[in-house]
């Protein structure tokens, strides 16, 4: 199906687009994947990226080698892609989707409305690396137990591009899982050259006990320039090898214990991004925020001493804004 993002009203022609074929691997463990993923181990993508020339008014269309079209109405957009299912052999992929010349079409706003092309060839020497993205050291068993409070460094394996490509790149990327569903990428490592074996994942850019996937992406690219598009679009033809693993991040845990007439509160440090709130009624859902005094830093944890004032009293800790 087709993706489609953007807002408002965009001026927009085409100043690069790409077609890709990935083949997916799985990390169980801290051992590095030999296999590709069976659950679903390739698929296929195009892309349009804009530009600010003129309105897509009328769609986007893309043309295989084999003369089948995919096409989709959009209009004012920025970033159109295309997604296939997943494939479960390359042989069936490349049965769909086959290497050779891809033709992409716009509709662009003038006098009248006009088609505006350009044509992208996958090589059927295929650029795929013989490198299968893995984090390597300790960064997959320490993902499982991840503090998002503290700054974690993803380490991986080496990349070795293809020899024909004309580019090559690493991107590393988290998003959201939410109720067995993908949310938003809240981390992205995109374009990192490819002799980069690590990067850092920033404290506090992750939630607590919360569920997560990882993808690491070793990228081999064909790129031609000036390819069609009244001659300014680049167009790019990519084959990359995609890891991914899933990860939950530990929970965030308020201790509450007694001390004569008061309670004593603490948490950890790693949460200094977080607010301790109380209210006195639950069903209100009205929440203040405990500002004097300041928690104290106490052996790695923040302690906080609050009177006991006669009243039913609930507390808890909520990220700030």
């Amino acid at each position: 199906m087709l993706l489609l993002l953007g807002s408002g009203q965009i001026q927009a022609g085409i100043s690069s687009y790409t077609a890709a074929k990935t083949a997916v691997y799985y990390q169980a463990d801290a051992t590095p994947p030999v296999a590709v993923d069976p659950s679903g181990p390739y698929f296929f993508a195009v892309q349009f990226f804009a530009d600010t020339t003129n309105d897509i008014t009328s769609g986007v269309s893309f043309t295989n080698p084999i003369n089948v079209s995919y096409s989709e109405d959009v209009s004012n957009l920025a970033y159109v892609a295309y997604n296939s299912d997943y494939f479960y052999t390359k042989t069936d992929m490349d049965a769909v989707f086959p290497d050779g010349l891809y033709t992409f079409s716009i509709n662009v706003f003038s006098t009248n409305d006009e088609v505006v092309s350009g044509n992208l060839t996958l090589p059927t020497n295929e650029l795929y690396s013989t490198s299968i993205p893995a984090f390597t050291g300790d960064t997959w068993t320490n993902l499982q137990s991840l503090d998002p409070g503290q700054t974690l460094t993803l380490n991986w394996n080496n990349f070795t591009p293809h020899p024909s490509v004309t580019s090559a790149f690493v991107f590393v990327r988290v998003l959201e899982v939410i109720g067995g569903n993908f949310g938003n990428y809240v981390f992205l490592g995109d374009f990192l050259p490819s002799g980069t074996t690590s990067v850092d994942l920033p404290a506090h850019t992750l939630n607590f006990n919360s569920d997560y996937r990882i993808e690491l992406i070793f990228s081999d690219r064909s790129d031609v320039f000036n390819a069609g598009f009244d001659g300014e679009a680049e167009a790019t033809a990519l084959f990359e090898n995609l890891t991914y693993t899933y990860f939950t991040t530990i929970p965030l845990i308020l201790n509450i214990a007694p001390a004569v007439t008061n309670v004593v509160l603490s948490w950890t440090n790693s949460a200094s991004d977080y607010s301790l709130q109380y209210t006195h009624d639950l069903a209100s859902g009205c929440w203040h925020s405990i500002t004097n005094p300041p928690p104290t830093l106490i052996c790695n944890q923040l302690v906080l001493t609050n009177p006991i004032c006669g009243r039913n009293t609930f507390f808890r800790l909520e990220k700030s804004q």
